[in-house]
């Protein structure tokens, strides 16, 4: 009696291969569709007033982050402090702060949660004479509480 292993093991070696040509081809999909998405579809462009409704601020959100670029150079710490303050009257702790002339960054989470989302806001001074802050919630980006927090920095540097 003889026995050809190759003709038993053939019909799993197909079913592994289709498998595989079945993974392959799902896996090339999904990256291609993540590919078309790209960065720019997720960018929009909003405006948002604040105090003054002839003087609108230009925001825009891209990729979850909303910025916002005043066209005047404010001292870095104070925004900082501005943005502490809005962060503080939310019930947020403020659990990373380090600020120096050119750029600050903040970190806030809700108080006993340390599993809930947390706030970043970054302030940059350029060379320009133009001050940026940007205001991101991770690990799940909200753009309506981002606007919220946003006005409240503004607000406190009557902007």
């Amino acid at each position: 009696m003889t026995h050809d292993s190759s003709a038993a093991g053939r019909p799993l070696f197909r079913a592994l291969v289709g498998v595989r040509r079945a993974t392959w081809v799902v896996g090339c999909g999904v990256l291609v569709a993540i590919g078309s998405v790209g960065p720019g579809a997720c960018a929009s462009s909003s405006r948002v007033s604040i105090m003054d409704p002839d003087h609108p601020v230009q925001s825009a959100v891209s990729l979850g982050v909303l910025e916002t670029s005043l066209d005047e150079a404010l001292p870095v710490r104070s925004v900082a402090a501005a943005a502490e303050a809005a962060l503080r009257d939310r019930g947020y702790t403020v659990v990373s702060a380090r600020t120096t002339d050119e750029s600050a960054r903040l970190e806030a989470s809700p108080p006993g949660r340390s599993m809930s989302p947390r706030w970043r806001v970054d302030v940059r001074a350029d060379g320009a004479g133009k001050t940026s802050i940007a205001v991101t919630r991770r690990p799940w980006a909200d753009g309506a509480a981002a606007r919220v927090l946003m006005d409240a920095i503004l607000q406190r540097l009557n902007r």
